[in-house]
């Protein structure tokens, strides 16, 4: 299925839903707290439903991010509870051990969240949480970005890679369109089903992401162009994201006045309405 121009659409997904030794111990206790809380954020493992998904949840829209068809449905029962559906041809075995990788290393406060899992006529269908736009459709707005609205950002996909890491693995891939923002403001990266085991030894900032992260982070401070000066600080935080070592950069200055969820619901309400999106929007039945 092709996606069709659909001019401004306000959203993609139509809405629903070391710090260094002398800064301050508020800054070193907030980010503890971040870290603690995430520890208790894994990923429940889904059961397989060997049933059309078309069961339970109504098709609304289509659309294609880099390497996979997404399609916008909303639950039959409650209107209000958006997801997005991504098909994948897997046999049965193939999606129980897909499953099993998401359960084992994913953490709902940094990647995408799995809701539900269908397989049906050879087909796995995943059901992730509503997101609003990707960090891509953020850079093609042409938003400014505020140097907290940057920490927002970097701090959870530095905490993801972190985890990974910490089990010897790290992402296939990361890029702007592998990044998301939801309504609530907070940052999910995609990808942790296709994420790979790692000796020790080969990890290093091409392997672990860090390096695509720093060129995910210049293209941030583009964005900006003349309006707002950076400072010295964030200007050379790719530089640091490539060159020093994980437990280090999550100490960096940068992140000392995090702000926590839904710091980034302004940015993300600003760049929907300046994002283009390609949307194709599908004939659905009456409504009950």
């Amino acid at each position: 299925m092709q996606s069709g121009d659909q001019g401004r659409r306000g959203t993609v997904w139509f809405g629903s839903q070391g710090l260094q030794s002398d800064l301050s111990a508020q800054a070193t206790d907030q980010a503890i707290r971040f870290t603690r809380r995430a520890t208790t954020a894994s990923q429940d493992r889904i059961p397989v439903a060997e049933k059309s998904p078309w069961d339970k949840y109504e098709a609304r829209a289509v659309y294609i991010v880099p390497g996979r068809q997404v399609t916008l449905a909303q639950h039959k029962r409650d209107k209000s509870n958006l997801v997005n559906i991504e098909q994948r041809s897997l046999d049965l075995p193939q999606a129980q051990s897909l499953i099993q990788t998401i359960a084992q290393y994913s953490n709902r406060r940094y990647f995408l969240n799995l809701l539900d899992v269908f397989h049906h006529e050879r087909q796995c269908f995943l059901v992730w949480e509503s997101v609003q736009l990707s960090l891509g459709k953020v850079l093609l707005s042409q938003c400014p970005v505020t140097e907290q609205e940057l920490a927002q950002i970097v701090w959870p996909i530095l905490r993801g890679i972190m985890t990974l890491h910490d089990h010897g693995r790290a992402l296939a891939t990361l890029k702007e369109d592998d990044v998301f923002l939801t309504e609530a403001g907070s940052v999910r990266i995609a990808g942790i089903e296709n994420s790979c085991a790692i000796e020790k030894a080969q990890m290093n900032a091409n392997t672990l992401k860090q390096t695509a992260l720093a060129e995910i982070v210049k293209g941030l401070l583009q964005n900006n162009k003349s309006e707002t000066p950076w400072s010295s600080n964030a200007r050379e935080l790719p530089d640091r994201l490539i060159k020093q070592p994980l437990a280090k950069l999550l100490h960096d200055p940068i992140f000392e006045k995090l702000e926590g969820d839904g710091s980034l619901q302004m940015l993300v309400n600003i760049a929907n309405k300046t994002a283009y999106h390609r949307i194709t929007v599908l004939n659905c039945p009456p409504r009950e």
